[in-house]
């Protein structure tokens, strides 16, 4: 089912600690990366990770890094997606902010899954994508894994997408 795909790239955009279980993943989203997977050391993939999305705040996994312009837009937007986290029940990684990429995904996943607040599932579609779009566009170049694995998450953000321009509150 198209809802549950968003719980797969929840796990698949969190720390790596399983090569089997990622290229698992990978593999029931239907991306090729995944015989790729391993052919890495579980700390290649670690390193990758930490480059790609720790030390690039071009490419960090937080929605506000993106999506903000501002230190109070930045400030609404946190809280906003931790009341979102608290709402569906959805438990904040360890040390991360609560607009960290894989728990927002878990909770649009929950969003659908509920299927009842349409509104709140397109604005949340929306800011995904624009976060999703602006890392997949600076990990064009990067030939690391989670570059096709962005790119395919974008893509299937599109279809739940309101096609009209984000406003943050």
């Amino acid at each position: 089912m198209k809802k549950d795909i968003f719980g797969l790239y929840a796990e698949i955009l969190k720390y790596p600690s399983d090569i089997n279980k990622l290229s698992k993943y990978l593999c029931d989203l239907g991306i090729n990366e995944s015989d790729g997977v391993k052919d890495y050391s579980l700390q290649s993939l670690q390193e990758i990770y930490v480059e790609t999305f720790d030390f690039n705040e071009k490419t960090a996994l937080f929605l506000s890094q993106h999506t903000a312009e501002t230190a109070e837009e930045k400030s609404r937007i946190i809280l906003a997606m931790a009341e979102l986290l608290s709402e569906y029940k959805i438990l904040k990684t360890h040390n991360a902010q609560p607009d960290y990429l894989p728990d927002i995904l878990k909770a649009f996943r929950a969003i659908l899954k509920t299927n009842d607040d349409k509104e709140a599932e397109r604005y949340l579609a929306d800011i995904l994508f624009e976060t999703v779009r602006k890392i997949t566009e600076e990990l064009k170049d990067a030939g690391n894994i989670y570059a096709e694995i962005m790119k395919h998450l974008q893509g299937d953000l599109t279809s739940f997408m309101s096609n009209r321009e984000v406003t943050y509150v």
